[in-house]
């Protein structure tokens, strides 16, 4: 064993033992406040695996993760996240993200993969003002295709199929405030 995987397997090994402490004493149940990089494991495991390396963000063709940054000293300091409102996650068909992370806070699994969930706001949809519009129907990843048109033309949510990525958050143009968060 060489002395990388040496200290590797010891703050593995410290991640598990304060995981099983905040989880199990402490009763830690932590909801994210913040939209995690695709694959991000559940947020308190994911606070304890993450080692604030940034290798996912590098990783990022998009530059779509940003590293919280808080004078307060928080715990999500230093961790990665993805403001859809500046730069949607594009979820990249190979998710260098994902290969990017050595302590493995990011994973490749279907469960994972979901980041959040697109919430339609009707009163600000500008379809239902009378307008033509169709940039959220087109923005939703092609392989992932959550939004469809309903009887009334406006969006319609599938959640089963929706990731969170934000792109149909980040290109809506109402200006009324957003149809989708």
């Amino acid at each position: 064993m060489d002395r990388r995987c040496f200290f590797r397997l010891g703050a593995n090994n410290r991640r598990s033992a304060m995981a099983s402490f905040s989880k199990n004493i402490l009763g830690l149940k932590r909801e994210r406040s913040v939209l995690r990089p695709p694959g991000a494991l559940p947020e308190e495991d994911f606070l304890i695996t993450c080692t604030h390396c940034r290798s996912c963000a590098n990783a990022c063709p998009y530059d779509a993760i940003e590293i919280v940054a808080s004078d307060d000293g928080s715990i999500l300091d230093g961790t990665p996240y993805i403001d859809p409102f500046e730069s949607p996650c594009r979820y990249c068909e190979d998710m260098p993200c994902i290969r990017a992370c050595e302590p493995k806070a990011l994973i490749h699994n279907e469960q994972a993969m979901k980041m959040g969930r697109a919430l339609f706001h009707k009163e600000h949809c500008l379809i239902t003002q009378g307008q033509h519009c169709d940039y959220c129907f087109r923005s939703c990843p092609k392989r992932v295709k959550a939004i469809s048109k309903s009887k009334e033309g406006t969006p319609e949510i599938d959640h089963s199929k929706c990731v969170g990525c934000g792109k149909c958050v980040f290109i809506c143009v109402s200006k009324s405030g957003k149809a989708l968060s």
